[in-house]
């Protein structure tokens, strides 16, 4: 018999968070935290906050446009430099998720910016 576990977020899901703080304004994160780290219910989740400034002279900041599968109201910018580490009660509720190709360049822009 094999035990599967469900996993409440995964990475590369769009959520909103409540920033903490007595700050009752919620934002949108992505998870950045890989998937084996969020089987049952984590503690944590590692996101990163979206941006509606865009600003493409910040290439390790990857710009999402809004579609069908994230559920983004504008073009955004992933703010890859501003990692944060928050409690799962801070996660408001799941918006949707962003692609592959844009997981792949987040991996790719934390790895650059971390040099690992």
């Amino acid at each position: 018999m094999v035990l599967k576990l469900a996993m409440l977020y995964k990475k590369g899901d769009v959520v909103s968070i409540s920033p903490g703080f007595g700050d009752s304004e919620l934002e949108l994160a992505v998870i950045i935290q890989a998937d084996w780290f969020n089987v049952g219910k984590p503690p944590t989740y590692m996101v990163c906050c979206f941006s509606s400034k865009v600003y493409p002279e910040l290439d390790f900041r990857p710009i999402i446009k809004p579609d069908g599968k994230n559920n983004l109201s504008v073009t955004s910018q992933i703010m890859i430099d501003r990692v944060q580490t928050i409690k799962s009660d801070q996660i408001s509720k799941r918006i949707g998720e962003i692609g592959k190709s844009n997981i792949k360049e987040i991996n790719g822009c934390l790895k650059a910016i971390l040099e690992l």
